[in-house]
């Protein structure tokens, strides 16, 4: 048997009215009680909290065992600093591990149980974390189990000066992904009852272009709502200011039309920008720019007419971006670059334009080596770049590359990519030699070849390959850790990726 987990635990103590003492009460008498999930200083642990019609419960009685377990860094003003696992404070954290034990113990002795939550605010880049399946395998009952999300709030906060170009912290320190890598997992499950008019826009994490090495980002998820309500560059309402400001929002608009930028936007940790519903364009001087932020969402929005697209610098890690369209960008579309990684592109759209995906811009960025990116049911447009990789792995499934001029897909500078099942299509302004994939030594400066694993690919109107990388002994391909499916590279891929990307 097994518990339905959502992609980010739940702040438990959001779901009632009362303060951080208060205890939430069920009994197993009562219809299917839910199992909820809450957390505390980002850990997740179960809950048995509901009354007979399902709805969150809340009483002061502590008669029942407490589920928490101390925080060994903090205690509650006059009690003792060595708590037990039976115990915990306001100002502790929830211990998983007990709370599961706990909660089945409970539930099969037909006993009734608690669990006090303390309120604990997330900190600038930090996301609160989900228990693994392996922790709560065995927890409870999973007919029991059911998602509880908080009701997010909509907020108007005051514009605040974001870590910028020039002020910004230097750390080029080398990634370690051989180590602690994240498990890639993208299938949460969402309850709608508690949003307004049943509008669950965090739906889109369920999205199945959520999938890859990026499938970690969850955004915004289960914070406050950032409404953009006019297409100014900056100040209350503005787009700039809902992206820039410390603390993590899931950002909606009100409007559409055109955002002229008079330089980058700064990315900041924990956010998601949720284009449906309006049609939004982000055209000016420069467009998005992460700097060493971490878990981040671009959805459903146009960048267009713009000096450059989307650039991850600097360590940037698990970020999707999905259903983006861009074009007549002046340099990069995409870049991902400094030891940024933990990238999904999906259903992202490039066209008039010259380079569409530069991953790891200089053979001296070493540490892109450490770098993981997905690319997949894209269409990749541009007249070169469409990836080209220095260093890092990247897998690029089902996505239709055409209409290069110079190259289609570059590895080089001991890049590493997997293409499967991809339609490549020279076009009527392709080089007479026409390679829509090459793996060599090939961009200026670089010294060492890249590789490049060919594995149902189509190749149509003359495109070809070129270069001693291509399809090496496999002993040196990289692991892609998550499942996907996977289409023939046929005329159906190529009719449904022309409905499906890009901005919708």
């Amino acid at each position: 048997m097994r518990i339905i987990i959502i992609g980010l635990a739940v702040f438990l103590c959001s779901c009632s009215s009362g303060g951080p003492d208060e205890i939430f009460e069920a009994t197993p008498d009562a219809v299917k009680p839910p199992l909820a999930l809450a957390t505390t200083d980002g850990a997740a642990v179960l809950s048995n909290s509901s009354d007979a019609n399902g709805s969150l419960t809340a009483s002061t009685t502590d008669a029942q065992p407490s589920l928490g377990a101390a925080n060994p860094d903090s205690t509650a003003e006059g009690s003792p600093t060595d708590q037990t696992d039976n115990e915990t404070t306001s100002s502790g954290t929830l211990n998983p591990t007990l709370a599961a034990e706990t909660a089945e113990s409970a539930i099969s002795n037909n006993q009734p149980f608690t669990v006090q939550a303390p309120e604990t605010e997330l900190g600038e880049g930090q996301a609160p974390q989900l228990p693994t399946p392996d922790l709560l395998s065995n927890a409870a009952n999973p007919s029991q189990a059911k998602i509880e999300l908080p009701t997010p709030q909509v907020t108007e906060s005051s514009s605040t000066s974001n870590e910028n170009e020039t002020n910004r912290e230097d750390d080029n320190s080398l990634v370690d992904s051989g180590n602690n890598e994240p498990p890639i997992d993208s299938s949460p499950d969402l309850s709608t009852d508690h949003f307004p008019d049943g509008d669950n826009y965090e739906d889109l994490l369920t999205s199945s272009g959520r999938i890859g090495f990026g499938a970690n980002a969850t955004g915004g998820f289960a914070s406050e709502l950032c409404l953009v309500t006019n297409l100014s560059d900056s100040g209350t309402g503005s787009l700039r200011e809902c992206i820039e400001k410390a603390g993590a929002n899931w950002i909606r608009f009100s409007v559409s039309g055109t955002i002229n930028s008079s330089g980058y936007i700064y990315l900041n940790s924990n956010k998601t920008i949720d284009g449906r519903g309006a049609d939004i364009t982000l055209s000016g001087e420069q467009g998005l720019i992460c700097f060493g932020k971490e878990n981040i969402i671009i959805h459903n929005i146009k960048i267009k007419n713009i000096g450059s697209g989307i650039k991850l610098r600097e360590q940037c890690k698990n970020v999707w971006i999905d259903h983006v369209e861009l074009s007549y960008v002046e340099d990069e579309a995409l870049s991902a670059d400094q030891g940024s990684t933990d990238i999904t592109f999906s259903r992202v759209h490039v066209h008039s334009t010259v380079k569409a995906a530069l991953i790891g811009s200089a053979p001296d960025q070493t540490e892109t080596r450490n770098t993981r990116v997905t690319i997949h049911n894209s269409i990749l447009a541009a007249r070169m770049r469409n990836p080209n990789s220095r260093y890092a792995s990247v897998h690029v499934f089902n996505n239709v590359i055409e209409n290069f001029q110079w190259e289609g897909m570059v590895a080089s500078q001991e890049a590493r990519i997997i293409s499967e099942n991809n339609v490549l299509i020279a076009g009527q302004d392709t080089v007479e030699e026409r390679y829509a994939q090459i793996a060599q030594i090939h961009n200026q400066g670089d010294y060492n070849t890249g590789y490049l694993w060919s594995v149902g690919d189509d190749f149509r109107n003359g495109a070809d390959q070129s270069g001693e990388g291509i399809n090496p002994d496999t002993s040196m391909k990289f692991d892609i850790p998550y499942h996907y499916p996977l289409d023939l590279a046929d005329d159906a891929l190529i009719e449904r990726l022309r409905s499906e990307v890009g901005w919708q």
